[in-house]
């Protein structure tokens, strides 16, 4: 038996939503953390962890 999800509401949608651009950021952060000298990591270092906090704020 699979398991089924019924949004009770918009809030539902609305998550997904912030969830969504939190993602595609992060994605955006890692691809420039991994191409950048190891000497300017601390820089999206740190914006990686704030965008991670965002992402836990959202849910």
């Amino acid at each position: 038996m699979g398991l089924r999800m019924r949004p009770r509401n918009e809030k539902f949608f609305t998550l997904f939503s912030e969830a969504d651009s939190n993602i595609v950021e992060s994605a955006a952060l890692l691809r420039e953390f991994v191409a950048a000298p190891h000497e300017r990591w601390a820089e999206p270092a740190k914006r990686m962890h704030d965008t991670e906090h965002a992402g836990d704020d959202t849910t």
